[in-house]
This record gives C-alpha cells, sequence and structure tokens, in this order.
C-alpha cells in the first residue's frame, strides 16, 4: 500500500515538473515565437530596400503574393520577396566569374542565401546582372510556418562574393528605397 502511494506521490511530482518545465519554457513546438509581421510594412506593401556601391546594386522588392503563383504546396502566400542583384561595371567582367554566393541579412531572423556556379544550368550571368532574380521567397501569414517579412524601417546588409573576377566581393547596406513618382 505505501509503495502504491510512493509511485502515485512520483507521478505527481513528476507530471508537475514537466509542466514546470514547459511553462518556463514556452512550451517549444507548441507555441509561435516567431513575432508577427511588422503591421507598418504589410500595410506599405508593395516596398524596396536597396543598396548599391559602385559596382553592384541589390534589391529585394516585397509585395503581395500572387495566390496563382504555386498551387503545388497547401500554404496560402500572403507576401512575397524578390531579391535581384545587379551588376553596374562592364558586363564582359562576368566572364571572369566562376560562382557566386549572395546572403541577404547574415546572422538574423531574416537571413537569406543563394549560391550558383558557371558550369550550373539557369542563367548565370542573368542572375549577376539584374536580368533574373536570384531567389523569390514566399511567406504566409502565419510566420511561424516561414517567419516574418522584413520589416520596411530596417538596415540590411548583403554580403557579395563572386569568385574570380575583380570588384567581386562587397558588402551593401539595404534601406528603404522612396517609390519613385
Amino acid at each position: 500500500m505505501a509503495e502504491k502511494r510512493d509511485n502515485r506521490l512520483a507521478t505527481v511530482l513528476a507530471l508537475a515538473l514537466l509542466a514546470m518545465i514547459l511553462m518556463l519554457t514556452g512550451a517549444p513546438g507548441l507555441v509561435n515565437r516567431n513575432p508577427p509581421h511588422d503591421e507598418a510594412s504589410t500595410a506599405a506593401i508593395p516596398y524596396t530596400l536597396a543598396g548599391q556601391d559602385e559596382y553592384w546594386r541589390a534589391e529585394y522588392r516585397i509585395e503581395a503574393a500572387d495566390p496563382a503563383a504555386d498551387d503545388t504546396v497547401s500554404v496560402d502566400f500572403a507576401y512575397q520577396a524578390v531579391f535581384t542583384l545587379a551588376y553596374l561595371g562592364d558586363e564582359t567582367d562576368l566572364a571572369e566569374a566562376g560562382s557566386y554566393t549572395v546572403t541577404f541579412a547574415p546572422g538574423t531572423d531574416y537571413e537569406a542565401s543563394g549560391k550558383m556556379s558557371r558550369d550550373e544550368p539557369g542563367g548565370f550571368e542573368d542572375t549577376l546582372t539584374g536580368r533574373t532574380p536570384l531567389w523569390t521567397l514566399y511567406y504566409p501569414a502565419d510566420t511561424s510556418v516561414a517567419g516574418a517579412i522584413p520589416p520596411m524601417d530596417g538596415s540590411y546588409r548583403v554580403r557579395i562574393q563572386v569568385g574570380g573576377m575583380a570588384h567581386g566581393s562587397t558588402d551593401l547596406t539595404l534601406t528603404r528605397e522612396e517609390a519613385q513618382p
């Protein structure tokens, strides 16, 4: 009888300890720890984050998602972010390039990156001249699925590393570009 009571007490204590751990940790996996999309930013859509130096220009355009963009997934996307990079120098310089890695907002919740080598199919030089976006990311309204869109009032670093060419490595700072009238 005493042994049964000790087992019940141990079970109750274990459950109480588990409940306390879940309360203190916020029940990982059960609670959305991602903040919602910034309301001012979603109200301002579309907007463009842009930055450039003498040789490179980067743009990250946030806009409403095209609902027909991808009917193969079961998530309704609310927003899309299109990242475009353009080399501003003489395009013949790009013949020296062998590969690239581009990282948006490294080390932050908004980090995204892409890489490509010349021998991969997909228009290597077109992605470095702005004719083809490097990537398009889709965001549902629920930030627990894919995080939040980068807020329009932020400042974001972009690291560009293009192997094999002069002026191939730089960091740009992207900020909101005012809409052209």
